[in-house]
């Protein structure tokens, strides 16, 4: 389990790390949180070999890409997009998932409790 951090990048569930406020999409001395980074967040997600599931905003995305990832948009019911509880969801379907062999998009689909709609590439959509 990796963890996107604008603060310290990529950082791992058993890391401590002190309590602190910045977002994504801090701008700081004339910084953005991408330029920040540059690169180094998609190299250090991207030295993984194993199937990644990116549960990040769009905004944490952007700080570094993962190549080949699967993504999951969270969506209601009527088809719009779960803001402002996405992390929520998001969260609930990692600790689902956590520490079960996961290697396909298949498996993610299979993960009881949950209902996707549909899969557009890399990209699945969660309905709640």
């Amino acid at each position: 389990l990796a963890i996107g951090s604008a603060l310290f990048g990529v950082v791992r569930a058993r890391d401590m790390i002190p309590f602190y406020r910045l977002s994504g999409g801090t701008k700081l001395h004339d910084a953005t949180m991408k330029s920040r980074w540059g690169k180094s967040i998609t190299e250090a997600l991207n030295a993984e070999d194993d199937f990644i599931i990116d549960l990040r905003s769009g905004t944490y995305q952007t700080l570094g890409k993962v190549k080949d990832a699967v993504t999951v948009r969270v969506e209601n019911s009527e088809g719009k997009v779960i803001s402002h509880f996405n992390k929520f969801y998001k969260g609930q379907l990692a600790r689902e998932i956590a520490g079960k062999e996961i290697s396909s998009i298949d498996d993610i689909l299979a993960t009881p409790g949950f209902h996707f709609k549909e899969v557009n590439g890399n990209q699945i959509t969660m309905v709640v």
